[in-house]
C-alpha cells in the first residue's frame, strides 16, 4: 500500500496540513536488484546476499516485479529464491510478539492431518474439539475457552479454564477473556489438555489461544504484497518462496522446499570500498493540501516538506547514507501542479544511496 501521512509542517508556517503519498512506496525506492546465477540453498542464498549486498530481496509491489525480471533477464528459465519464507510457528496469544519465550516452541496436540490450511499472508487460529487440536481461519465465529490466573489473593480462587457461552471470532473471544479473565485458553502440556477437555466436553468446538502468520517472514523487509501462481502456495509445512520464470509465469511466485538449490536475487547497493560511487533513484511524490493559501515553492516550506520526509525514512529504518533533494525545474520551481486535481502538486524527489 502506498504510505501517507499527515502533520503540520512547522509552527512558523500556520500549521498548513499535508497529506503526503510517495509513489512507489517509498522502501522501495531503495531495493537495487541484484541476480547471481549460483545454485544455493535458501540459507545459503541468504547469507550471501548479507555478506555481498544487504539481503534476499524484497519484493513490495509490481514495479518491483519487473525490475527483478529485469535483474534476472529474458533468457533465463526456472526458479529463482527470494527473501519470502513461511516458518510454522504456532503461537501463544498471552506471549508478546518477539520476547524471548516467543521463540521457545509451544505445546501442541493435533488432530490427525492438521493442521491442513493452506493461505498466503494470513492469521490461522487453533480450534481444541475432543481434545485434539485443529487449524481454522480466524473469522469463523464459534464458543470459547478462557483461563484465570491461579495465584489470587482472595479467599476465593477463581477456576483455571471458563468456557463461554457465547460465540465469537477468534479476535472477539481474544478480547472477551482479556477483559473478563486473563486471556484466552493457553495448553502448555498432555495435563492441561485433560482439564480444557473436561470443561469443554466432547459435542463443541472451542477457540483456545494459539495462532501463527502463514508466508508472512521476510529475510529482510517486512512486505504485504503476493504474487502467487493461482493455486499455490500449496505446501503444509516449511517452506521458502521462488519467483518462477518461464513462458507462462515470469515472476509470479511458487513454494520449494528451503534445501533445494536454485539461483537467487539480492537487493541493496554492493559493499565496495568506493564511497564516491552514488547510487541514484529519482521518484515523484505527490502532495494534496489541506489549504491552498501556502506557495509550496517557498523555500521554508520546500524545507520544512524534506524534513517531514527524512522523519518518515527514518521511522521506516532508512537512514544509512542516504542523502536527498529536491530537483528543480527550468523555473526554478520544485511544484508543479497536478492535472486532474486543483489542490495536489507534484515534483521529483532524488535519492542518493553512497
Amino acid at each position: 500500500m502506498t504510505p501517507s501521512w499527515k502533520k503540520p509542517l512547522s509552527p512558523g508556517l500556520g500549521g498548513i496540513m499535508l497529506f503526503v503519498l510517495l509513489f512507489p512506496a517509498l522502501c522501495s525506492c531503495f531495493y537495487e536488484y541484484h541476480f547471481i546465477d549460483e545454485p544455493k540453498s535458501w540459507n545459503q542464498a541468504r547469507d550471501y546476499c548479507r555478506g555481498k549486498y544487504e539481503e534476499l530481496a524484497t519484493i513490495d509491489n509490481t514495479e518491483d516485479v519487473t525490475r527483478v525480471r529485469a535483474a534476472v533477464g529474458s533468457g533465463f528459465k526456472g526458479q529463482v529464491w527470494f527473501g519470502l519464507y513461511d516458518r510454522v510457528k504456532w503461537k501463544r496469544s498471552d506471549i508478546k510478539p518477539g520476547s524471548p519465550e516467543d521463540e521457545e516452541d509451544q505445546f501442541t496436540k493435533w488432530s490427525q492431518g492438521e493442521p491442513n490450511i493452506i493461505l498466503a499472508n494470513k492469521k490461522i487460529c487453533v480450534a481444541f474439539r475432543q481434545g485434539t487440536w485443529r487449524d481454522v481461519q480466524c473469522h469463523v465465529e464459534q464458543q470459547f475457552v478462557c483461563y484465570n490466573s491461579q495465584t489470587s489473593l482472595s479467599s476465593i480462587v477463581s477456576p483455571k479454564y471458563v468456557l463461554s457461552e457465547n460465540n465469537s471470532s477468534w479476535k472477539d473471544a481474544r478480547t472477551y477473556c482479556r477483559s473478563n479473565h486473563v486471556d484466552l485458553a493457553i495448553i502448555k502440556n498432555d495435563s492441561e489438555n485433560t482439564e480444557v477437555q473436561d470443561v469443554v466436553g466432547d459435542d463443541r468446538s472451542v477457540w483456545i489461544g494459539f495462532y501463527r502468520y502463514a508466508w508472512n517472514n521476510w529475510a529482510g523487509d517486512n512486505s504485504d504484497f503476493m504474487n502467487w501462481v493461482q493455486g499455490h502456495p500449496k505446501n503444509r509445512s516449511e517452506g521458502c518462496a521462488t519467483s518462477l520464470f518461464d513462458a507462462k509465469h515470469s515472476g509470479q511466485w511458487v513454494e520449494a522446499h528451503c534445501g533445494e538449490a536454485f539461483p537467487f536475487v539480492c537487493h541493496g547497493g554492493l559493499r565496495i570500498l568506493a564511497p564516491s560511487l552514488e547510487k541514484k533513484q529519482i521518484f515523484r511524490i505527490k502532495i494534496t493540501k489541506s489549504e491552498t493559501t501556502a506557495d509550496l515553492n517557498q523555500p521554508a516550506v520546500n524545507e520544512a516538506i524534506l524534513h517531514q520526509i527524512k522523519e518518515k525514512m527514518e521511522e521506516m529504518g532508512i537512514t544509512r547514507d542516504l542523502k536527498i533533494s529536491w530537483i528543480k525545474k527550468s523555473d526554478e520551481k520544485v511544484f508543479s501542479k497536478a492535472k486532474k486535481k486543483a489542490d495536489e502538486v507534484k515534483m521529483d524527489l532524488e535519492c542518493y544511496r553512497l
